[in-house]
């Protein structure tokens, strides 16, 4: 039995946790549904029944009942807190244990009509929502940090005509594999940060295929490009400061 969640306004950075009546939200039943599974079949010359192709999970719908208890802040004080982290507008991360799964609101909260059921000390409301990528997720991700190149000793400047000489060298620790022990293929997030300086159009190469994906950008220092590849969440965005814009487009027209 589900006793404790925790909802996060991911825009917002907000949390609120529902299952502990000395904060005044009650958790009542939680469904976190179904993954549907749709299986793609061809069927073969001389074949007993037939061939899987490919499996595609659906999306999934989550209900979560509660109440709402005259606890520290008013029963209508608590509501608007609440209305503030679920909104369909926003994505809703869902926190339970040590997992997360990320779903969208299908509508603001709806509250108990009747009289019994909401007043001024009491309420039971209603949230359903819809999670797109239908997968839980660990609540702390693997990061690996590992971008930086060491600048190499020139001078005094003296380049051999036979072998050149070598300006700035990669570590090997900056090359790094994040293994995946899942079921299901996972994405990753790249983050660009301008620290020392300008960036202009920085890479991302695949070292196995070679392939690339330059972002046309001229980055000033404390700039932050950050690139999510991850099932459900792909976005490319621009960051300085508090400002962020889209960049997803850019990001498409320019694969190499």
């Amino acid at each position: 039995m589900i006793t404790n969640i925790i909802l996060e306004n991911v825009e917002l950075n907000k949390k609120i946790e529902i299952g502990n009546d000395r904060i005044g939200y009650v958790l009542g039943l939680v469904d976190f549904g179904q993954a549907p599974a749709v299986q793609n079949t061809t069927n073969y010359i001389n074949l007993v029944g037939a061939q899987v192709m490919s499996t595609r999970l659906e999306s999934r719908s989550i209900n979560i009942k509660g109440a709402i208890f005259d606890v520290g802040l008013s029963v209508s004080d608590k509501k608007r807190e609440l209305n503030r982290i679920v909104n369909p507008n926003h994505t809703l991360a869902i926190q339970y244990k040590k997992y997360k799964i990320y779903a969208k609101a299908n509508s603001s909260i709806a509250y108990a009509t009747e009289r019994i059921k909401n007043g001024k000390n009491f309420c039971e409301f209603l949230i359903q929502c819809t999670a797109f990528d239908p997968v839980f997720r660990r609540i702390k991700e693997e990061v690996v940090c590992n971008s930086n190149i060491g600048p190499i000793s020139l001078f005094p400047l003296q380049i051999p005509s036979s072998k050149g000489i070598c300006f700035g060298k990669l570590a090997k620790i900056s090359v790094a594999n994040v293994p995946n022990d899942g079921d299901v293929d996972a994405g990753f997030v790249i983050r660009f940060i301008a620290e020392e300086g300008d960036v202009i159009n920085p890479t991302i190469t695949n070292n196995k295929t070679g392939d690339s994906i330059q972002i046309i950008a001229n980055m000033a220092q404390g700039d932050i490009i950050e690139v999510s590849t991850v099932p459900g969440n792909k976005y490319a965005k621009y960051i300085r400061g508090k400002s962020e814009v889209d960049i997803f487009k850019i990001l498409q027209r320019v694969l190499l």
